[in-house]
């Protein structure tokens, strides 16, 4: 999984190497440009809450303390506003001077679909926990959004796996509520 990022930033360092040989701008004018800047600090940012965000949930499932479940949380609603300045750029790109704007906007999207998807799978991940060892009404919550705000085909895996999460909740309600106390007469 962490190979899937350093690719991404491989990427975003190659997309920079090309628009620098491409257009003749230099790796100065381009270091100033604040698409191709920004973009690659959110790369950054993520890539270190990630790390940080699945140390945690590591770190949980070996104590099972509750601050580590709340310190996820926290990474999430942090990502969750990555993602919103990631998708300031993705949707702005047009707004620059002509000749690398294609180039742009890729590192803008890129960006912003690595903020999708590390969003998904926090999500994913805190869900679990808290389907098996907390709040099983958040994690149906997480769950839910997961299944309505990643409709993409890229997610559909993930998706897919909040589904059955969702049907193993609703399977263990039902299992539970079928349950009857024996009530025994006479003792």
């Amino acid at each position: 999984m962490l190979s899937r990022y350093f690719t991404t930033c491989l990427s975003v360092i190659g997309v920079l190497f090309l628009c620098t040989a491409c257009t003749g701008i230099t790796e100065k004018q381009l270091a100033l440009d604040p698409v191709f800047t920004e973009t690659e600090k959110i790369n950054n940012f993520v890539s270190l809450e990630r790390s940080e965000f699945f140390r945690f949930k590591d770190e949980y499932i070996k104590t099972r303390q509750a601050d580590h479940l709340e310190r996820m949380s926290e990474l999430m609603e942090l990502m969750r506003d990555e993602l919103e300045h990631a998708e300031y750029f993705q949707k702005n790109y047009r707004y620059y001077r002509k000749g690398i704007d294609y180039e742009r906007w890729k590192s803008a999207q890129n960006t912003y679909r690595l903020c999708r998807k590390t969003l998904c799978e926090m999500m994913l991940a805190t869900g679990e926990l808290h389907m098996m060892h907390g709040n099983r009404e958040y994690a149906v919550a997480l769950f839910n959004a997961v299944v309505s705000g990643f409709e993409d085909k890229e997610f559909s895996g993930y998706v897919d796996q909040a589904r059955e999460f969702l049907q193993e909740i609703e399977e263990a309600r039902l299992y539970a509520s079928s349950k009857k106390p024996v009530i025994r007469e006479g003792h």
